[in-house]
């Protein structure tokens, strides 16, 4: 899968696909995400032809596939 759009909102990482599926995540689930700066997280890049989220100032890579296969408890917030 690969992303077209990345944001931040209410401590949750959303990411929608070419496909225009959207998928979130909580960043509590990430050790060096949940504490960021705002800055931080905006900070961040698509790579390997939009197929990962890369924060390098925050030494993260996300791969976008993962957004659609992994979960781990439901973060419940409103996309809009």
């Amino acid at each position: 899968m690969t992303a077209k759009k990345v944001w931040f909102k209410n401590e949750c990482i959303f990411v929608e696909t070419t496909d225009n599926i959207i998928e979130i995540m909580p960043l509590s689930w990430f050790k060096r995400l949940k504490n960021a700066s705002e800055q931080d997280l905006l900070d961040f890049e698509l790579w390997d032809d939009n197929s990962w989220i890369q924060l390098e100032k925050l030494g993260e890579d996300l791969s976008v596939d993962d957004f659609f296969t992994f979960k781990k408890e439901a973060c419940s917030l409103i996309y809009s």
